[in-house]
This record gives structure tokens, C-alpha cells and sequence, in this order.
């Protein structure tokens, strides 16, 4: 099992493109974690209309700030 980072910042329309390829995958030992950096409402928003069976934890920072591509990125480690 190993751990797929997606970094986002209001782009949900790659991101749909991004999960639907993952969806199509015939290895399945992954957990995706989405880093949302700004405001997450539309993204969250999105992940839950978008259906999917995938393992998803989403991930943002509670000021809704925009902190950086590196800090985003960081969200997912322990």
C-alpha cells in the first residue's frame, strides 16, 4: 500500500480528470490524499458529488489561507 498526495488549489475540473484516470487503475493498494490549499468549500463540494470508490481524505488548513505549493504539500505527512 503506498500513499498518493494531490495537491489542489480551486481546480476541481483537473482534479475530476486526475481521480477518473486513478478510478480506471487496475492496482488498487493506494489511499489519495487531497491537499486543498485555500478555501476548500468548492472542492469539498465537489468530492461529494463525485461518486467514487477511491480511499480520498481530504485535507486543508483551518484559516482557508493560501499557504504555498510546499506547506499543501506537506498536509499529508505524519
Amino acid at each position: 500500500m503506498f500513499n498518493i498526495i494531490i495537491p489542489t488549489y480551486q481546480n476541481t475540473i483537473a482534479l475530476q480528470k486526475c481521480l477518473e484516470g486513478f478510478e480506471k487503475q487496475t492496482f488498487k493498494e493506494f489511499q489519495i490524499f487531497i491537499c486543498i490549499n485555500g478555501n476548500p468549500t468548492s472542492t469539498l463540494d465537489f468530492l461529494k458529488v463525485f461518486n467514487s470508490k477511491l480511499p480520498i481524505k481530504s485535507l486543508f488548513f483551518d484559516d482557508y489561507k493560501n499557504h504555498g505549493r510546499a506547506a499543501n504539500r506537506n498536509q499529508a505527512l505524519p
